[in-house]
């Protein structure tokens, strides 16, 4: 709520108040001190005049928005938008679109023009007609064309002269001097005066009127200048007046009233000249107290019961007393005991014959017969079993076959009217203990009762057994029942000390409500159901009624005019055949008709007011508008050192702040709601974990439902940088390029040594048979050569025969030699030499050297390129390559001369050996070969190994060329490179 005063304005939430004032270095701030007037739009936006200029309030930023006219003394706004200014220099005309101003004044050569610049007031009524009121009178104006088109006079000019317009159409000129109020008749522009004193109706009294209202209800309400607060009684054509009383605490503080308010509850505000603000409720009690029924001097004196009989007449049971008010009101009291005696009365009932019956606290069961007014009292008799079985008597039930059941703290009775004495029945024989608070008759004719901490009994009329419930075999919230109670649908309900159960005999399981449904307090004392099927309870914390349809309550307490706070007591409770609902408790006791409380949707708003940072108010916060203030912001970030804040929260409900309910929860944190009364609407929350929260409080009044969805705000806590996202991201990310740097490490060692073993192990099978070929196989086929050439001399030159013989020997002891070492270089792990170029020259000049090979070819290497290291497989593998065909052009060619071309590109290695001997056999060229000639096939299988290609050509007597080209990838070992993947291009390769 809003207030304007003459030192700033003043903004109030119920518990406290924030002023805005004029601050001298601040544009933005209230442009005045002395606020002249209020006025909120159409769409919610308040507008404040002072004496310096027109403002409007932003609330999301509480800033002021300044415009240029002075002295606003009223605003009102069109069915357009329009802002209508009243000031002493004109009516001006605010378009707050595009906030274009127009000035109306008046004009001496223009008769149709304003009467006068001094305009008071200024609005549109609802058939849309214009009206200005200015001191001498009302004029109707024309807005389009600015020319007056009616003036209607008033008696006297005044300095404040407005105007004001029923919801039914009824239009009232009020203003400051005399009695300062008529009413007009715009269809025959007729004014009818009213006077505040009965007996003249043109009194000049200074009674001027200020303002006008019309509540909810449609009354009229008038705030004068000296005659208080007066409400218009239209039926009788008076006024009725409140007025400051000397020793009225509840009375008005003075008379001098300046405007009147109401809020959304339905609650007048008047402000006063010179005493502050008042609030007062319009609507009539809907609680009144006993005192105004009974007329006695202490009318809330521990009243125990309640009872109708059936000729109307009401009687309550007190402390001290009988009461009895008949249906025309009057009232009586009825001694049952001796003068000065407590009768502590606790229940009463009425027989088929109309005697009343009484029981009572330590006094026993009284009968009394209305009409002889004779009284008989039965007590208990330890010396007769048939007596009363104790003298505390909780409750009476009279059932539908017209018996007489007393419930008493010790034993349940029935009455034999006949002989006048008692049946006694007892769950437990041995347990004397066993206290009866209430007793119910159920459907089916068996009874039901409630005792003081042993549950609930069923008792069985026809053969005397009781079936006891509890807390453990059927649910109860409580062992205490206090009361019970059937409805009209056959539903059992039971109140407890510990909330309201819906027992189902069938099943014998219970429903618990209570608080955490919306029950004021657990705490239950008496039960009643109204003709609307709504169940109405008293409670610790005054009256609660439960709509069984919705599931809801509702809650009232003293705010609502119940006499005390503790509606709880002995169950004292009565529904009249009017409906009307008598309660009595500890705090008092009332009555009401349910009927009269209104239902209401009507939920407070709940805002956040405010968030407070290491005990400095802050309001870091994120939103469309810049730096709005915390009731506005939907979201706010704080640093991870500041994880220690508040939050205060408040609904705006002014009946009652002090008894307004709260429930709040932290979203991330809390797992369900934290209920708090108005005294707990500050939370504070210490070192919370970096992340996001929701925040969310709700609140209610005594008797309203929760403001859904209520306030709400996120708070985001940054994490500090070592644990924000990209730092972790970053870490994580250097910690698995680790794991990869070393799993990949790892792996080239595995795959290194894996790639020795299997070269060992390809080398050992593979060479085996080419080695095998190249050794001795090529040893052999020499020795038979030498020995065929032998055999050929042996006839004709025996002793050149002898010689070849002599050297084939040795030539055999060289072979065997030969054997020797290829086992031996197939054991071996040391590798030859890298130089390929030195081991195929050596090759080669060992060959030209054999004696055996005669007319050996010139033999003469040549390279090409700078020599690079080779892949151990790839040299092996051209070595034997060139090895073959070596020993093949020196032992077969017959040729002259013999080159070898070595060429390092930087594509490939090639390998060309050429000669000019006979050539070789076509069929030995063929892909495979006569059998038996493997040489030619070995060396395309190494080709073939190494994914190289093998070309050899060779024509008869003209020679032969071998030509070897090996990809570079498969030839030269390049640093860095992966033996895995080596071994994948080899095998693939292979396949």
């Amino acid at each position: 709520m809003w207030f304007g005063t003459e030192y700033g304005l003043n903004r109030f939430d119920g518990y406290t108040f924030k002023v805005f004032v004029h601050e001298p270095n601040n544009s933005n701030s209230l442009s005045g001190v002395n606020i002249l007037f209020l006025f909120k739009d159409r769409n919610g936006e308040l507008w404040i005049d002072t004496e310096q200029s027109l403002d409007r309030f932003d609330p999301k930023t509480e800033t002021f928005i300044h415009y240029p006219v002075p002295f606003v003394k009223h605003i009102s706004q069109d069915r357009y938008g329009v802002l209508w200014l009243s000031t002493a220099k004109g009516l001006y005309r605010l378009d707050q679109t595009s906030g274009h101003i127009r000035v109306f004044t008046h004009d001496a050569s223009d008769p149709s023009s304003l009467r006068s610049n001094d305009v008071r007031s200024a609005a549109e009524d609802r058939s849309g007609r214009f009206w200005v009121a200015e001191p001498d009178g009302l004029d109707e104006f024309d807005r389009d064309s600015g020319h007056v088109k009616f003036h209607v006079p008033i008696r006297n000019p005044s300095r404040d002269f407005s105007f004001f317009e029923e919801k039914s159409g009824v239009f009232w000129i009020f203003y400051s001097s005399g009695n300062g109020l008529a009413r007009f008749d715009r269809k025959t522009k007729a004014l009818t005066y009213y006077s505040f004193n009965s007996n003249k109706a043109s009194t000049t009294a200074l009674s001027g009127v200020t303002a006008m209202l019309q509540d909810r209800q449609g009354d009229l309400w008038l705030a004068t200048e000296g005659s208080g607060l007066l409400k218009l009684d239209k039926e009788n054509h008076r006024f009725i007046g409140y007025r400051f009383t000397v020793g009225n605490p509840d009375g008005l503080a003075e008379d001098r009233i300046n405007t009147l308010f109401e809020d959304r509850e339905g609650c007048i505000w008047v402000a006063l000249r010179g005493k502050g603000l008042q609030r007062f409720e319009p609507k009539p009690p809907i609680f009144h107290t006993i005192g105004d029924l009974l007329k006695i001097g202490n009318p809330n004196q521990s009243i125990g019961c309640f009872f109708e009989d059936s000729h109307g007449n009401k009687w309550i049971g007190t402390h001290l007393a009988l009461y009895r008010i008949d249906a025309s009101g009057k009232r009586s009291s009825i001694a049952l005991l001796k003068p000065g005696i407590p009768l502590d009365a606790m229940n009463i009932i009425e027989d088929r014959s109309g005697i009343i019956w009484i029981g009572t606290f330590n006094n026993g069961l009284f009968r009394l017969d209305p009409k002889t007014q004779r009284v008989k009292q039965f007590r208990h008799d330890p010396n007769n079993p048939s007596s009363l079985s104790n003298d505390d008597v909780g409750h009476l039930l009279m059932d539908r076959d017209g018996t007489l059941w007393a419930a008493t703290w010790d034993g349940l009775n029935r009455f034999e009217p006949e002989a006048e004495r008692f049946t006694v029945f007892r769950a437990d024989p041995h347990n004397r203990e066993l206290i009866y608070l209430s007793i119910a008759e159920g459907p089916s004719h068996d009874l039901w009762l409630g005792t003081y901490g042993f549950g609930l009994q069923h008792f069985d009329s026809r053969s005397g057994q009781f079936t006891i419930f509890n807390d453990g075999n059927s649910g109860l919230s409580n062992n205490q029942i206090d009361f019970i109670h059937f409805t009209r649908d056959r539903k059992m309900w039971v109140a407890t000390e510990n909330g309201l159960n819906e027992f189902d005999p069938a099943t014998r399981r219970s429903t618990v409500l209570g608080v955490g449904e919306g029950l004021a307090s657990n705490g239950i004392s008496g039960l009643l159901e109204d003709r609307r099927g709504r169940l109405w309870m008293s409670t610790d914390k005054g009256i609660s009624s439960f709509d069984p349809s919705t599931r809801t309550f509702r809650n009232f307490s003293t705010a609502d005019g119940l006499p005390g706070p503790d509606m709880s007591g002995w169950g004292a409770c009565l529904r009249s055949k009017s409906d009307q609902m008598f309660f009595a408790g500890f705090g008092g006791a009332t009555f009401f008709f349910p009927d009269a409380v209104s239902e209401t949707s009507y939920a407070p708003q709940t805002v956040i007011t405010e968030f407070r940072l290491f005990r400095s108010v802050q309001a870091h916060t994120k939103q469309s508008a810049p730096n709005p203030v915390i009731s506005y912001a939907s979201k706010i970030i704080i640093q991870h050192n500041q994880n220690l804040f508040s939050l205060t929260f408040a609904t705006l409900a002014y009946s009652n702040p002090r008894a307004n309910r709260y429930r709040y929860m932290l979203q991330g944190l809390d797992s369900s709601w934290n209920e708090v009364g108005s005294d707990g609407r500050t939370v504070t929350y210490t070192s919370l974990s970096a992340g996001t929260y929701r925040f969310r409080a709700q609140g209610a009044t005594v008797s309203s439902q929760w403001s859904e969805p209520g306030a709400e705000l996120q708070i985001v806590i940054l994490p500090p940088w070592w644990m924000t996202r990209w730092f972790m991201a970053l870490w994580i990310s250097a910690a698995l390029l680790l794991t990869w740097l070393f799993y990949h490490y790892r792996m080239l060692q595995i795959a290194k040594q894996f790639e020795i073993r299997l070269e060992a192990s390809i080398n050992e099978r593979t060479r085996i048979a080419r080695d095998l070929h190249d050794t001795l196989l090529q040893s052999f086929n020499a020795l038979l050569l030498r020995f065929q050439a032998a055999s050929d001399l042996l006839s004709a030159r025996p002793d050149e025969a002898k010689r070849v013989l002599d050297s084939t020997i040795d030539q055999a002891g060289q072979a065997l030699i030969e054997g020797r070492d290829a086992v031996q270089q197939l054991r071996s792990t040391t590798p030859v030499t890298n130089d390929l170029v030195c081991a195929i020259g050596s090759l080669g000049q060992a060959l030209a050297a054999d004696g055996s090979n005669r007319d050996a070819p010139a033999f003469h290497i040549e390279v090409e390129g700078t020599p690079r290291a080779l892949l151990p497989i790839a040299r092996d593998e051209v070595y034997q390559i060139a090895g073959e065909a070596l020993r093949n052009a020196f032992r077969h060619a017959r040729a002259r001369h013999l080159e070898v071309e070595i060429r390092y590109d930087a594509r490939q290695l090639r390998l060309r050996i050429r000669d000019d001997g006979k050539g070789i056999d076509p069929q030995l060229l063929s892909a495979d070969g006569p059998s038996g000639h493997y040489g030619l096939r070995g060396m395309r299988e190494r080709a073939q190994l190494l994914g190289g290609q093998l070309t050899i050509w060779s024509e008869t007597d003209s020679g032969t060329e071998v030509d070897l080209s090996i990809p570079s990838s498969g030839a030269y070992a390049k640093p860095g490179i992966s033996g895995f993947w080596r071994l994948a291009r080899r095998r693939q390769t292979k396949s």
